[in-house]
């Protein structure tokens, strides 16, 4: 996984258009050649993402591509009057775009500035060779050394044009995100290995098989038919008889909705045309449900059942021990 922290715009066109103007981010480049974009503050969604099949691709300013990049992914940063101290490397973008060698900086936009080069991270220097940073200001210090040591001296200004891109493409269809670098201030890349993945603890299989395995909280003296029963809309989640003989249709979620309640009552008018099935009667069983869903059900001639996951949890546990 590469993880890039640097001062970018973005450009995302295909079945949606959507820029970024220029600011600090966070740009992730996964294994799977996933690109996402991501802010300091917000939620934990990315602001932009290419997700995979893509590939990605990144382009120096000797690329053949350079001057359509440069093009295709301006964003006009000055558009609102007002500049936020968090974009502050936005603020003389404008100006130093139209070849003013005299715009002001402000020296409260730190975020924008440029510390002495004597103070500078040789990585950063490095990225940023051939751009403003290394421009006229910074060779006129030695002229001034008098008044630089009465005054304390003027940060720079932050590049104008970008440094880099990435590109990351859709392997299939026509969306395309662009990245303009302007400056970056970390580069790293690391290899976490293979990730066993997220296991989850509680969802409906779990709670289909707890069920299936103790059948008779339904009812006493009930008895499983089958896991998964299939029809032609579909399988149900449990097909049981109760102590009379009676087919009963069981439908597991999590939560319980009225969604559920329409899924189990399309089994049950399908399962009683069945002659060999019918009546067959339903059981609408979740950890949790709206009391909309339970009218509905009971509307309907169903029976609610709430699941307790923890109390089934540990009735499943079959090891013998001494105490």
């Amino acid at each position: 996984m590469r993880i890039i922290v640097a001062d970018c715009s973005a450009v995302y066109s295909g079945r949606l258009n959507a820029m970024l103007p220029r600011a600090a981010r966070v740009i992730l480049v996964k294994a799977d050649s996933s690109v996402l974009i991501f802010s300091e503050l917000g939620s934990y969604k990315p602001l932009n993402w290419m997700a995979a099949p893509c590939t990605v691709h990144e382009y120096g300013p000797d690329s053949d591509r350079w001057d359509s990049l440069v093009r295709d992914t301006h964003v006009d940063d000055d558009a609102d009057d007002s500049v936020d101290v968090a974009d502050s490397g936005n603020a003389d973008s404008d100006a130093t775009r139209s070849g003013s060698a005299d715009a002001d900086v402000d020296t409260s936009d730190a975020g924008a500035a440029n510390p002495d080069t004597a103070n500078s991270n040789p990585d950063d220097a490095a990225a940023s060779d051939g751009d403003i940073l290394s421009s006229a200001p910074a060779e006129a210090a030695p002229a001034e050394a008098t008044s630089a040591e009465a005054a304390p001296a003027q940060p720079a200004a932050a590049p104008s044009d970008p440094i880099a891109f990435l590109r990351a493409c859709a392997s299939k269809g026509p969306d395309i995100l662009t990245i303009a670098i302007y400056k970056v201030h970390s580069d790293q890349t690391f290899d976490l290995g293979t990730d066993p993945g997220l296991v989850k603890d509680g969802v409906e299989d779990h709670l289909q098989r707890f069920l299936a395995e103790q059948i008779e909280r339904i009812g006493d003296g009930a008895q499983l038919v089958r896991r998964e029963y299939p029809t032609a809309i579909g399988p149900v989640d449990i097909m049981a008889k109760d102590a009379d003989g009676t087919h009963v249709a069981i439908e597991i979620k999590r939560h319980g909705g009225i969604d559920g309640v329409e899924q189990l009552t399309r089994y049950c008018k399908l399962l009683n045309r069945d002659p060999l099935l019918a009546p067959v009667r339903g059981i609408f069983a979740a950890q949790t449900i709206t009391p909309q869903a339970r009218v509905l059900a009971t509307e309907r001639g169903f029976q609610c059942l709430i699941l307790d996951y923890d109390d089934m949890k540990h009735q499943d546990r079959g090891d013998i021990t001494l105490f």
